[in-house]
């Protein structure tokens, strides 16, 4: 039967240079969840990077680029985003009103108004006074379901009330024990010594999913069932390997439509593509991307039958 459903769509939230490098890691991850399902990577910055082929004219600029030297890289944050954007022309971007270099609270409007299944905010998008202002709208307006990390944790902690599920829209949220910490109001000593509780408590109290990541990542549902993930290694305590997992969840949340399914699957998912990326690249030198790259094969791994499994006795 063919799915007469509109094509799946992630919209990720970055914010200039460094934000945009954080998420683009959430934006590919999303996408290598497979073909159907569109990821816009929204920037404050791609404003001033559309136009041109690397955001810029500069003859000597698109020389080295052409010969691949480390001077391509752009400074200006707007050309980063388009530099970095047609590295993956499977993604798309978007213009967003800024300050202070980075998303403005007027931007609300302007995310709101693009199609989207899903909404990714948090991985590189500052702690600015307008990016306060900016998660606390989006919180409060935004009808599909929300992913959230990193920094959009951060700046809800300083009200932790306002970060609330609804009936009729989920919200994920997946900190680390020090984000844990800041908005369960708790040192991080006594989040790691009851990570199922803290997890499921808060869960419950805020109607939300949360995805405690660690060793052995934790993932309670606003009803209070709590889940263990077995797979994953101490290797993936590197940079970016956060934000893959927040792609992951959203990619399958928009695909599935379902927010506990899509947590249970993306968690496992990215802890097996984690330990093939270690079995490939070693656990003390592999990073971000390679767990991104690694994402197919785990599928194709949990895809396949075990041994004998389907075969008549």
């Amino acid at each position: 039967m063919q799915d007469d459903r509109p094509t799946p769509r992630v919209v990720v939230i970055g914010a200039g240079a460094s934000g945009s490098l954080t998420a683009l890691h959430l934006a590919r991850a999303a996408r290598r969840r497979g073909t159907g399902l569109e990821v816009v990577l929204v920037d404050p910055a791609a404003h001033r990077a559309r136009g041109t082929a690397f955001g810029t004219t500069d003859p000597q600029h698109l020389l080295n680029v052409a010969a691949g030297g480390m001077s391509a890289l752009p400074e200006d944050p707007g050309h980063f985003v388009a530099w970095r954007a047609r590295q993956h022309p499977e993604l798309m971007t978007e213009p967003l009103p800024e300050a202070e270099g980075g998303v403005s609270t007027a931007a609300i409007d302007s995310t709101l108004e693009l199609a989207q299944d899903v909404i990714a905010c948090g991985p590189g998008l500052g702690r600015t006074r307008d990016a306060s202002g900016f998660v606390r709208a989006l919180v409060d307006r935004a009808t599909v379901p929300l992913v959230l990390d990193a920094d959009a944790l951060t700046l809800l902690a300083e009200e932790p009330g306002r970060l609330l599920g609804r009936d009729d829209r989920d919200v994920i949220i997946t900190p680390h024990p020090g984000e844990m910490a800041r908005l369960a109001g708790m040192t991080v000593d006594e989040v790691q010594a009851n990570r199922l509780q803290v997890a499921a408590d808060f869960a419950t109290t805020h109607r939300v999913y949360v995805v405690l990541k660690g060793h052995r990542t934790v993932i309670a549902t606003p009803t209070g069932r709590t889940f263990i993930n077995p797979t994953g290694n101490p290797g993936m305590a590197t940079a970016g390997t956060g934000d893959v997992l927040t792609g992951m969840i959203a990619a399958w949340l928009a695909q599935l439509l379902d927010a506990d399914a899509a947590c249970r699957l993306a968690v496992f998912l990215h802890g097996a593509a984690g330990d093939l990326a270690a079995g490939h690249e070693g656990r003390v030198s592999m990073i971000a991307g390679d767990v991104i790259n690694h994402i197919g094969p785990a599928l194709e791994q949990l895809s396949t039958p075990a041994a004998g499994e389907g075969r008549d006795s």
